[in-house]
C-alpha cells in the first residue's frame, strides 16, 4: 500500500536564503554597470553639442567677411559666446539660456544640460583661433570633466582638433 506523506507546501528557509544571495550577487553586479552606462549616455551630450559648435563656428567664420552693419569687407573671425549655464551643473541638469549673447547662432538646445558650454575666440583672418569648451560634474563630486575642439586657419581654410578629453566620466 502506497502512502502519501503529509508535506507542507512552500519553500524552506535555505531555499529562500539561497535566492536572496543570488539577488544580492546580481545586484551587485548589475548596479555599478548601470551607473557606468548611464554616465556614458550622459556624457555623449558634450562630444554632440561641441560638434553642432564647430559647425556653427566654421560657417559664422566663412560668412563673417563681411561687416552687417557697415556692408564693408573686415578680416573674418570667429564667434566667442559667455559659459552658458552660468554655473558647471554638479549631478543635476543645468538651464542653458540661448539668449545669452551670440549662443542663438551657436547652439539650439531645449533648454537642460548636464554640462557648461563656451566659446573663445581671438584673432582675426588667418589668426584666427577658436576655442570650444564643455565642463561638467556627470556625478556631483566637484571633479569636472571637461571637453574640447580648438579651431585656427590656415590659408583661409578652417580646421579643428579632435576632441580634447579630460576626466572623460567625471
Amino acid at each position: 500500500m502506497i502512502q502519501k506523506m503529509n508535506r507542507k507546501k512552500g519553500f524552506t528557509l535555505i531555499e529562500l536564503m539561497v535566492v536572496v544571495v543570488i539577488i544580492g550577487i546580481l545586484a551587485a553586479v548589475a548596479i555599478p554597470a548601470i551607473s557606468e552606462f548611464q554616465r556614458k549616455a550622459k556624457s555623449s551630450e558634450a562630444s554632440s553639442n561641441l560638434g553642432a559648435i564647430k559647425r556653427s563656428e566654421t560657417v559664422y567664420f566663412k560668412g563673417s567677411g563681411t561687416n552687417e552693419a557697415t556692408g564693408l569687407a573686415q578680416e573674418p573671425r570667429f564667434l566667442a559666446a559667455a559659459a552658458n549655464p552660468a554655473t558647471i551643473p554638479a549631478g543635476t541638469k543645468g538651464t542653458f539660456d540661448p539668449t545669452v549673447a551670440n549662443w542663438s547662432q551657436l547652439l539650439s538646445v531645449d533648454g537642460q544640460v548636464f554640462y557648461q558650454y563656451q566659446a573663445t575666440q581671438a584673432g582675426t583672418g588667418n589668426a584666427a583661433t577658436s576655442s570650444v569648451i564643455a565642463r561638467g560634474d556627470l556625478d556631483g563630486d566637484s571633479v569636472n570633466g571637461v571637453y574640447q575642439m580648438n579651431g585656427s586657419v590656415a590659408a583661409g581654410e578652417v580646421s579643428w582638433t579632435g576632441l580634447i578629453i579630460t576626466n572623460a566620466l567625471e
